[in-house]
């Protein structure tokens, strides 16, 4: 029988050498703001340009305490 080659190639090695990380934040909203955010819409469109912004979803169905998961990578 004959020996496999079982080095790492160079493709490989450079995605061995990256860290990923992943971040799931949950957040609430106010149910009584303050006052209306005007610059709301733009914070979130500013936030759909980051690269490492993967979905946010909705998630006020699943629980009484959480309205919006955001999920980053890098």
């Amino acid at each position: 029988m004959a020996a496999e080659n079982t080095a790492p190639t160079a493709d490989q090695n450079e995605a061995g050498a990256q860290t990923h990380y992943g971040l799931w934040a949950v957040f609430r909203r106010d149910p009584h703001p303050a006052e209306p955010l005007p610059g709301a819409v733009a914070a979130v469109d500013a936030a759909a340009s980051i690269d490492s912004l993967r979905a946010v979803y909705d998630v006020s169905g699943l629980r009484a305490d959480a309205d919006v998961l955001v999920w980053l990578t890098g």
